[in-house]
């Protein structure tokens, strides 16, 4: 940033975003990150956190690539 005025339009869009592509694919070992995580030391209920957490993961990770197919059969 050159100058505080610049800070006025650091979230402004410009054309330029149209040419920055994301492509996102599964991921090829799914629980990774949990198997690193482990247990917690927290339960709820007769349930680990990570269960849980795990549980949610899987779930936001099925919508989201419902989402992107769906897309891609608009297209």
């Amino acid at each position: 940033m050159k100058n505080e005025k610049d800070f006025d339009k650091f979230w402004t869009i410009g054309e330029s975003v149209d040419a920055v592509k994301i492509k996102l694919r599964r991921p090829r070992n799914v629980d990774f990150l949990l198997k690193i995580l482990k247990e917690t030391p927290y339960n709820i209920g007769k349930r680990n956190m990570i269960q849980y957490l795990e549980e949610a993961y899987f779930n936001i990770s099925d919508v989201a690539f419902k989402y992107i197919d769906e897309r891609k059969k608009k297209k």
